[in-house]
């Protein structure tokens, strides 16, 4: 009788790790593109800086996106 209490809860668990992975997915998206391709219009952003300027809404896309990403990486 001992097991079967534990089973149920280790087979409760799992079910909770399935859902938390879906709403995961669902509400946050896939993290590790989402920063690849927040990094990668930063550097775009830098390389533009470097050779010729940013236009001052460029420069403000540019710090949004780098705090958007510290908050949220």
């Amino acid at each position: 009788m001992q097991g079967f209490a534990s089973y149920n809860v280790a087979k409760k668990l799992l079910y909770i790790k399935e859902k938390l992975k879906t709403w995961n997915r669902e509400v946050l998206g896939d993290i590790k593109r989402r920063k690849h391709n927040l990094l990668g219009i930063i550097n775009s952003l830098d390389d533009k800086e470097e050779s010729c300027g940013l236009t001052e809404e460029e420069f403000q896309q540019k710090w949004t996106l780098k705090l958007s990403g510290q908050r949220s990486l």
